[in-house]
């Protein structure tokens, strides 16, 4: 048995040009099923986007994060 899940963008999930088109060749019995740990995200990313508190959280995490990750140095630093 053998599964496979998309995450929805067309290059992929595309019945006529995607991904899932070229396996249906090769496996006539396979069924498309989009990915729930994609779908998960999805709804982490709204929700995260939803209130204003959320959002400059996330911001700063990421501000943190490309801080400490655009130096070399800063990050070793930071593993210590």
């Amino acid at each position: 048995m053998r599964g496979q899940g998309y995450d929805g963008a067309a290059v992929m999930s595309s019945s006529l040009t995607g991904v899932q088109k070229e396996s249906v060749i090769l496996y006539q019995m396979q069924h498309f099923v989009h990915c729930c740990s994609h779908n998960i995200n999805l709804i982490i990313c709204d929700a995260a986007k939803s209130t204003r508190k959320v959002l400059s959280f996330f911001e700063t995490v990421q501000d943190i994060y490309n801080f400490f990750s655009s130096s070399s140095l800063r990050w070793k630093q930071l593993a210590f």
